[in-house]
């Protein structure tokens, strides 16, 4: 698997049709920001630049005109489920009936696939963004989220005038809980917008024993926490022993193990700056 832009590893002597010569059965996937092919398959990409061209940006906005701003690289993390997905696939292909696969993933149109729906939105003109999503401020600095908020039912809730400004500026003085449980009297699809110290305290999360330390030995000593499994199995979690590796860590071990090299050419080539090992 490679994340480079297009042609990169063709440069480098380590493309598929390089590899496929010593390994007929390869499944290599390239995972770019902007594919193998087409006009920007050459450009180098990051997350916050497939938030932007994806339409995720735009999508989730406040105001239905400026892109909102992006804390987390979403488009890692879905780009890489897709990839996984991909190489579990054709590697079980490849295993069946001895074929290759080269596999063309791009972070582009894996987030353009889970924005659908607004763009599907933007398409057709339906109910602009600022009228589908309500956020409301509290007393303990908290903040609601509403979706397809009935404003006239809010209002007589918290018997307030049905004026957006009115009911923000009168609704500032609840607790979050509280507005929380007065929506819920009126069946409001509705929820506490949760910065990273909520979600690591989360009673749903706790209760569902998802976080687990992580006892890698290079973090083990600092408490650190890891997301568990995201499945169960007979309403048990599969246990996740571990984060991922520290990086290079594994070099010197691929290099003997899997290529056979010995450990003289192994010392050579970290010398040599021909590859990388912690």
């Amino acid at each position: 698997v490679e994340n480079f832009a297009g042609g990169v590893v063709d440069r480098l002597g380590v493309g598929y049709e390089d590899l496929v010569t010593v390994n007929p059965r390869i499944v290599y996937v390239s995972l770019s920001a902007f594919g193998q092919t087409g006009p920007r398959s050459h450009y180098i990409g990051y997350g916050t630049q497939v938030y932007a061209a994806a339409g995720a940006g735009f999508a989730t906005s406040q105001d239905g005109e400026s892109m909102s701003q992006m804390f987390i690289p979403v488009p890692d993390p879905i780009s890489g489920l897709v990839g996984a997905y991909a190489m579990a696939s054709y590697i079980r292909n490849a295993r069946l009936t001895g074929k290759s696969a080269r596999v063309d993933v791009s972070e582009l149109e894996a987030m353009a696939t889970i924005c659908l729906e607004p763009l599907l939105d933007a398409l057709y003109q339906t109910t602009p963004v600022a009228e589908k999503y309500l956020i409301l401020g509290s007393s303990d600095g908290k903040y609601v989220l509403v979706v397809s908020p009935d404003i006239d039912g809010i209002a007589s809730e918290f018997k307030v005038p049905a004026k957006m400004s009115m009911l923000k500026s009168r609704l500032s003085s609840w607790s979050a809980i509280d507005i929380l449980q007065k929506l819920s009297n009126i069946g409001s699809i509705c929820c506490l917008i949760q910065d990273s110290r909520d979600v690591l305290s989360d009673p749903y999360l706790e209760k569902n024993n998802f976080w687990e330390r992580d006892h890698s030995k290079e973090v083990e000593s600092t408490g650190i926490l890891i997301g568990g499994s995201l499945w169960k199995v007979d309403n048990a979690r599969t246990p996740v022993w571990r984060g991922a590796p520290q990086l290079f860590s594994d070099t010197k071990i691929i290099l003997a193990s899997l290529l056979d090299y010995a450990e003289s050419d192994i010392t050579r080539m970290i010398d040599e700056e021909a590859v990388v090992s912690a």
